[in-house]
């Protein structure tokens, strides 16, 4: 069995969103990630997803990959002063990956 420890390389930020005007479109990746990139903020990843069925407090899922801690909260302040419309709720997680050797081993077989 692998070490199991935290990898301390990385930092996963996790943005749920709600927009009470569901028909709004999802924004182009380069146009979410332009104020960070701006800022001078390493975005390692960024990926985005439509819930097919929208819940009550959540209809979408940006997943951002940031190089470390500091980095993380340079991008959430940057995350709360940038303006979003009226009408859409945030809520912001950070984690890092545990254990990624264990895991992947699950998919290797």
């Amino acid at each position: 069995m692998p070490l199991l420890t935290v990898d301390k390389s990385r930092v996963i930020a996790f943005v749920f969103e709600w927009d009470s005007e569901p028909q709004a479109p999802d924004p182009p990746l380069d146009q979410l990630a332009a104020p960070y990139l701006a800022a001078g903020i390493p975005i390692r990843r960024l990926e985005g997803y439509r819930l097919v069925t929208p819940q009550a407090d959540w209809q979408r899922v940006w997943l951002v990959e940031l190089p470390d801690l500091t980095t993380a909260e340079e991008w959430l302040e940057v995350a709360a002063a940038t303006g979003q419309a009226d009408s859409t709720m945030r809520a912001f997680q950070l984690t890092r990956p545990w254990a990624p050797a264990y895991f992947a081993s699950w998919l290797a077989g």
